[in-house]
């Protein structure tokens, strides 16, 4: 469901919580292209048996990571963590049914 960065955020996190799992705001201050959410995902939840965290990144309808955010992101991922760009519920959708049982 296309819309705005803050229906698709008020969306997912009313998603997430339907499913027991948490979508929490992230800020560093005089850090610049951080994720906007980090999911989590108990381990009594997790298809994997073990607790799950993925940073999203949320965006406009068909809009994805700035440059600069897009280094960040890639540097996240090098240090082991799982980045996600969400620019739809049905991407937050599918990214939560990957984690959940």
């Amino acid at each position: 469901m296309p819309g705005p960065e803050a229906t698709i955020e008020r969306k997912c996190y009313a998603l997430a919580k339907i499913q027991g799992a948490g979508l929490f705001k992230v800020s560093f201050r005089g850090r610049i292209g951080f994720p906007d959410r980090m999911l989590t995902v108990a381990p009594h939840l997790s298809a994997t048996g073990r607790s799950c965290v993925v940073l999203l990144e949320f965006k406009r309808y068909g809009k994805g990571a700035s440059s600069h955010q897009s280094l960040v992101h890639q540097e996240l991922r090098q240090q082991g963590l799982r980045v996600e760009v969400v620019d739809s519920v049905e991407r937050f959708e599918e990214i939560l049914n990957a984690a959940i049982k």
